[in-house]
């Protein structure tokens, strides 16, 4: 794969994240000042297990959820590597992880081992196996789904198989998407940093809106991502700054935003 060309970058971990770490030998663990206080800290203690759900009506969507969980990775303190599965058709319409990109925000792409499949059912399969297996630290799957495939009784067994592995599943996921047994359910959507020009390449930024969250309150919270500092932080935008759930980005404006993110190359 392309990403095994790239140099290794080195991880740093503190002696207090090691020891956080410890809850679960390989489990992956978050500590509280990671996140702002809001929304996302109160929600960051579900992340150690379960179904999340990042339900996506448009590309920007999708790239906004996966730049989040690239940083989410970043925070994380696990000891063992990530799984990251995609379909063959979301690879082609949403583009891929590029090792070098990775590099960039300091996650090392030996880290994460990427899988691709042909078709939905074979996502959740291979998530599934994941968690049976207990090798792993996190799996993140991304996924398009036009069948009804990911419904109430798919999520309910990753559910019990992530309980069971104390390893969170991350789902990704476009398409027809109904009713399901996730702990939480987000819609994100980048927007533009304040301090960064127009058409420049800065942090990334996101509204999270919350949606479903089995074990508290919803609601929405406007963040962004130092990865030197490796932290999360409110940022505060104008009225007319912050982005509608409807509003629809530019293609220029989504590669912008997400420099983590590169499109496929074209054929």
């Amino acid at each position: 794969m392309a990403t095994a060309l790239i140099p290794p970058c080195s991880m740093v971990y503190s002696g207090s994240d090691l020891e956080q770490g410890a809850r679960k030998v390989g489990a992956p663990a978050w500590s509280a000042e990671r996140f702002p206080k809001g929304l996302l800290r109160d929600v960051s203690t579900s992340f150690q297990d379960g179904v999340h759900l990042f339900a996506c009506s448009r590309v920007a969507n999708f790239i906004a959820s996966c730049s989040f969980l690239v940083s989410l990775l970043l925070c994380a303190t696990f000891l063992k590597k990530c799984l990251w599965v995609s379909q063959n058709l979301t690879r082609h319409e949403n583009g891929a992880l590029a090792g070098s990109g990775l590099c960039d925000m300091g996650l090392d792409p030996e880290r994460i081992l990427f899988v691709q499949v042909g078709n939905a059912s074979e996502v959740l399969w291979v998530l599934e196996q994941a968690l049976v297996s207990g090798a792993l630290g996190m799996v993140i799957g991304e996924l398009h789904d036009d069948r009804g495939i990911l419904d109430i009784k798919s999520t309910r067994r990753l559910n019990l198989r992530s309980y069971a592995a104390g390893m969170p599943v991350h789902l990704v996921a476009s398409g027809q998407i109904g009713a399901t047994a996730a702990l939480t359910r987000w819609a994100i959507h980048p927007v533009l940093h304040p301090t960064v020009p127009h058409r420049s390449i800065g942090w990334p930024s996101w509204r999270m809106d919350l949606n479903k969250n089995k074990k508290g309150q919803c609601g929405h919270q406007i963040v962004t991502f130092d990865p030197v500092k490796r932290e999360f932080f409110s940022l505060r935008l104008r009225s007319h700054e912050v982005p509608s759930p409807r509003h629809e980005l530019s293609e220029t404006g989504v590669v912008a935003l997400e420099a983590v993110r590169r499109r496929a190359d074209a054929r």
